[in-house]
């Protein structure tokens, strides 16, 4: 009968589609759920050195920055070493500072994060009669964001710079 034969057919196309649609279905499920895997994998606890050479490397046993990967960053002290070298960018406590906070963004941008994501910072000094000129060029550097801080004035610092920092931020 035209019926039965129409109706099978019907069927048949319906439960290709069906098949074909289940298909779809899965590997969109599996791309959904490998992207949730690897968001969690990065996510996951445990310490992820961040390291760029948009910034001058360690000049030690530690690393320019760690994340935590449950969305900290712990960038480590920052002197106003010019990226590549060795060498202090100035020698006015407001040229290194600046050079510092350069070298603190370009960390920070390495590891999925950026200046107005800084929750804490401290800044050394050599000498306090720079915390003005230093403050003025943090004011620059921070802009409206605004956070919070420690200052201290220290007897030396490493490579003879003036001024080091360093932050906590969180992740993007």
């Amino acid at each position: 009968s035209t019926w039965t034969t129409t109706a099978a057919a019907t069927v048949d196309a319906m439960s290709e589609r069906t098949t074909v649609l289940a298909a779809a279905g899965v590997a969109v499920g599996a791309a959904v759920l490998a992207a949730w895997a690897a968001r969690k994998a990065a996510r996951a606890p445990g310490v992820r050195v961040v390291a760029t050479d948009a910034a001058p490397a360690a000049i030690g046993p530690y690393v320019q920055a760690t994340r935590d990967g449950l969305g900290t960053v712990y960038v480590s002290g920052q002197v106003g070493f010019v990226p590549g070298t060795k060498n202090l960018d100035g020698t006015t406590a407001a040229a290194q500072a600046r050079r510092a906070l350069s070298n603190i963004r370009a960390i920070l941008e390495a590891a999925g994060s950026s200046m107005d994501r800084v929750l804490k910072t401290t800044v050394l000094l050599t000498n306090i009669a720079d915390y003005a000129e230093v403050n003025a060029v943090y004011a620059e550097a921070f802009g409206n964001h605004k956070p919070a801080r420690a200052a201290f004035a220290v007897k030396d610092l490493p490579a003879g710079a003036i001024v080091e920092i360093d932050c906590i931020a969180l992740e993007r």
